[in-house]
């Protein structure tokens, strides 16, 4: 079976992406910054 707990995580950000998208709120900066201090 693959990362299920990675898979079960990037699904539920997904809902509350499109959650957010679908009341109007810009989600636009959400995919250009890096959840992590360490990613660039």
């Amino acid at each position: 079976m693959a990362d299920r707990e990675g898979a079960d995580g990037f699904h539920a950000w997904l809902d509350d992406y499109a959650r957010k998208a679908a009341a109007g709120e810009d989600v636009s900066r959400r995919l250009s910054t890096p959840k992590r201090a360490d990613m660039p």
